[in-house]
């Protein structure tokens, strides 16, 4: 705990024996500040407050690329909880002008030092000197910086479903087996996003077959997402981003332009696209996007469900008791939400009905830019094509109807939220049909 802040008197010859108690009463605070463990909170320096450790941000297009320092890591570390830093630094915030600077001058080294905007305040990782403790080292810097808010410099991982050369935990577990031939089966999957980048390495040798439904005088959409969904299909599965079903035959509708802020489509173009992938064949369409309903749509989806074609769409990303996005919610359309390695929900996926299943989408390996040719990113669009893929090879494996393959899926689902289907995970975390499941080699 702190130690407590004494007021200076003055005091005559007389009153020793109140200086001797007061002496006393520093050395007891000392040593009740050595029995703290440090860690358990961070302690406003008042003694008052306490501020609850950082949660990692999880964004739906993460700017993380795979060749981060801590790639060497063994994936069995990637779902551990917090851990201190090894060696003894503290981290110290402090709004004063200059009191940083203090600390410097007590046997503490700064070893960096930065801006909270958020805060409007200045943030530093402090060294301690040897020998001293942690509860110590705060009372110390309590005592020069009152107001400072100190704890240790703890060490966080991320929740990350990465693809290296021991496999790629996304599919680990949904228990997919991405080797040729354990899922060997070629279906024709229709796929409604941005463009989509045919030279990227994972995608060099995929049977892609795109039409560009964007209306004239509208620029062309970027190609990440579109990409990074294409890969996790049809992905070279001797890539970093290999796909879950390398032989399929994807018919791509680019159906988005860039506008202000990103890409985007009209329910316009939306239903020509999917019109022209269901006229070219595809038995199974990605919808990796979420809006308003639309009479129209609605409409063309219909006409879809007749024709026996399988449809699935991410549920959208909404604040909770926010109406349903469009086209997870239309009755004949599988909706897809988000978990990360821990099975827990995507925090900004949306809930409701419309869930059916859930799928890896948080921190996941998909098809990028840089180097490594990867990035990490969180959603539920990335985590619809693992739907989609389970449908098509439950669809091969001789189930006659959508509808008989979806209740199959389910029956093989394992089971997160309330027992049965929930509004939050729907029938639970999708598994991968006999045909492509590990165990099938």
């Amino acid at each position: 705990m702190p130690a407590p802040k004494w007021m200076i008197w003055k005091v005559s010859q007389r009153y020793a024996v109140v200086i001797v108690g007061l002496l006393a009463s520093i050395l007891l605070a000392e040593v009740l500040a050595g029995d703290a463990k440090p860690g358990q909170g961070s302690f406003v320096g008042n003694g008052l407050g306490i501020v609850t450790p950082a949660l990692a941000d999880d964004d739906d297009d993460d700017d993380d690329d795979d060749d981060d320092d801590d790639d060497d890591d063994d994936d069995d570390d990637d779902d551990r909880p917090a851990r201190r830093a090894p060696a003894f630094e503290l981290i110290v915030v402090a709004r004063g002008a200059g009191e940083i600077d203090r600390i410097a001058g007590q046997g503490y080294v700064i070893v960096s030092r930065g801006r909270l905007g958020v805060l409007g305040a200045e943030i530093a990782r402090v060294r301690a000197p040897r020998g001293v403790s942690f509860a110590r080292a705060q009372a110390r810097i309590t005592a020069l910086i009152p107001a400072a808010i100190i704890d240790l410099n703890h060490i966080y991982r991320p929740d990350a479903l990465r693809c290296d050369d021991k496999g790629c935990a996304s599919f680990a577990m949904i228990g997919w087996d991405h080797r040729i031939p354990a899922c060997d089966i070629a279906p024709k999957i229709g796929v409604i996003d941005t463009r989509i980048d045919h030279a990227h390495p994972a995608l060099r040798q995929s049977s892609i077959e795109q039409i560009e439904i964007r209306g004239k005088g509208r620029r062309p959409s970027a190609a990440d997402h579109g990409t990074a969904v294409a890969a996790l299909l049809v992905g070279d599965p001797e890539g970093p981003a290999p796909g879950l079903l390398p032989r399929a035959h994807l018919i791509a509708a680019d159906a988005f332009h860039r506008v202000t802020g990103g890409d985007a489509a009209d329910a316009f173009d939306l239903a020509g696209a999917l019109s022209s992938v269901v006229e070219r064949g595809a038995g199974i369409v990605n919808m990796s996007f979420s809006g308003p309903r639309n009479r129209v749509l609605e409409e063309v989806l219909n006409e879809a469900q007749g024709r026996g074609i399988g449809l699935v769409a991410a549920v959208g990303h909404a604040a909770p008791g926010a109406a349903a996005l469009f086209p997870a919610a239309h009755p004949s359309v599988i909706g897809v939400t988000a978990v990360d390695a821990g099975r827990r929900v995507y925090r900004r996926a949306a809930s409701g009905p419309q869930v059916d299943f859930a799928a890896p989408g948080v921190a996941l390996t998909t098809a990028g830019r840089g180097r490594a040719g990867t990035r990490l990113r969180s959603g539920t669009s990335f985590a619809t094509p693992f739907v989609t893929a389970a449908l098509a090879a439950a669809r091969a494996e001789g189930d006659r109807s959508t509808q008989e393959a979806t209740t199959n899926l389910a029956r093989r689902a394992i089971d997160l939220g309330a027992p049965g289907r929930d509004d939050r995970y729907g029938w639970g975390l999708i598994r991968a049909p006999e045909s492509c499941a590990v165990a099938a080699r």
